[in-house]
């Protein structure tokens, strides 16, 4: 998984591709990224929006808000660290940017 962080990540079409990587590691296996912040399971996300331009958002399911929250931001991609979650409602069937 190293050739990941030699990836060119300056636009968000760049953060788009090494999100769609990763996303097809941990959606092959049901795995999930160890949020860099909590340590907690979350879904890596590539956003684009608002003036701080493209960044990587890891987030977790919050069963009692029925949602996502967004628990950390990076404009370069942390280390990546996959981990099970045993909760089959924080690995979403369809994953969004």
């Amino acid at each position: 998984m190293e050739e990941i962080y030699l990836m060119p990540q300056t636009t968000l079409e760049e953060f788009r591709g090494v999100y769609d990587w990763v996303d097809q590691i941990v959606s092959k296996f049901w795995l999930m990224v160890k949020c860099t912040r909590t340590g907690h399971p979350a879904v890596l996300r590539a956003h684009g929006s608002g003036e701080s331009g493209p960044r990587f958002v890891f987030s977790y399911y919050d069963p009692e808000k029925k949602s996502y929250i967004a628990t950390h931001q990076a404009r370069v991609l942390p280390h990546l660290t996959l981990t099970i979650s045993g909760d089959e409602r924080q690995r979403p069937s369809s994953r969004g940017r």
